[in-house]
C-alpha cells in the first residue's frame, strides 16, 4: 500500500500528558480514509500533525514522501499547498461572499488572470450546487450550504489530499449523505475525522482507529466489520443494536 501520508513511531506529548503513543500508519493514496475513536483519542492532533501545526515529540510524519522541516516556515507552507482542509465549522470568512471565499485560494496561490479565476470558481460552485448562492454571505446560508462552500474552497486548487474535520456535524441524514457523496467526487485522496460511523462506513475505503492515543486498528471496511477487538466492535456496532 502506497501512502500519501505516513506516521512512523509518532509520540506526541504536552508536558506530562501523552496524546499519541508510538502511532504508525499510512493514509493510502487515492482512497477515502476515515479516522475514528472516542473523544480525546488524538484524532484532532493527527490532523494538526498532517498539516504541520504540531511537531511530533518523536517519530516522524511525511506528506508525499517529504518530511516537515519545522524550522523552515516556507517548507511547511509548501507542503500545506498540497493539502485542502475543511473545518468543522466551515470557517468561511463572514465578510466575504461565497464567490469571494472560494476564489481566495486562487488569489493567494496562483498568478491566474481574473477571468480564469472567475471561471474556475463558477465551475466549482456549479459542482457543489451553489451557483445561485454565490453572492450570498455565510450567515445567509444553511449549514449544509456552508459545508458545500467550504469543500469548494478547499478543493479548488486540486490538492493531493483533502482533510475533513467532522464534515457531517449538525447535518440531517439526507444532507449528510449528499455531503459524503460530494466528498467522494471532490477528493482523490482524503482523510475524514467523523463520529458518524453508520453513514461513513458505506462510503470510505480505509479506516484508522485510535484509542487513548494508541493505534487500535487500520484496515478496510471488511476487516473492521469482522474485527474481534472489543473496542472496535463496540464502536462500529450499528446504532439500532443499542436499542434492543
Amino acid at each position: 500500500m502506497s501512502g500519501i501520508v505516513e506516521f512512523k513511531s509518532v509520540f506526541l506529548s504536552f508536558g506530562n500528558r501523552d496524546i499519541l503513543k508510538d502511532v504508525s500508519f499510512q493514509i493510502p493514496d487515492g482512497k477515502i480514509s476515515l479516522l475514528i475513536g472516542k473523544s480525546g483519542a488524538g484524532k484532532t492532533s493527527v490532523l494538526r500533525l498532517v498539516t504541520g501545526q504540531l511537531q511530533p515529540s518523536s517519530g516522524y510524519v511525511s506528506v508525499n514522501d517529504s518530511l516537515f522541516n519545522y524550522n523552515d516556515k516556507q517548507n511547511i507552507y509548501s507542503l500545506r499547498k498540497s493539502l485542502g482542509m475543511v473545518f468543522q465549522s466551515g470557517a468561511l470568512f463572514s465578510d466575504l461572499t461565497v464567490f469571494q471565499n472560494v476564489m481566495l485560494p486562487l488569489q493567494e496561490h496562483t498568478n491566474f488572470s481574473n477571468e480564469k479565476m472567475e471561471y474556475l470558481v463558477d465551475v466549482a460552485l456549479g459542482e457543489v450546487e451553489l451557483t445561485d448562492a454565490k453572492s450570498l454571505y455565510p450567515w445567509e446560508l444553511s449549514g449544509g450550504m456552508v459545508k458545500r462552500a467550504a469543500i469548494a474552497r478547499a478543493s479548488i486548487l486540486k490538492p493531493g489530499l483533502m482533510l475533513y474535520d467532522e464534515p457531517l456535524a449538525g447535518q440531517d441524514p439526507v444532507t449528510a449523505v449528499k455531503l459524503v457523496d460530494l466528498i467522494k467526487k471532490r477528493s482523490g485522496s482524503a482523510l475524514i475525522v467523523s463520529h458518524n460511523i453508520n453513514i461513513m462506513l458505506k462510503f470510505v475505503d480505509y479506516i484508522i482507529m485510535l484509542d487513548q492515543g494508541k493505534l487500535l486498528f487500520a484496515g478496510n471496511k471488511k476487516q473492521i466489520l469482522s474485527c474481534d477487538i472489543p473496542q472496535v466492535k463496540s464502536f462500529v456496532r450499528p446504532v439500532e443494536d443499542y436499542f434492543d
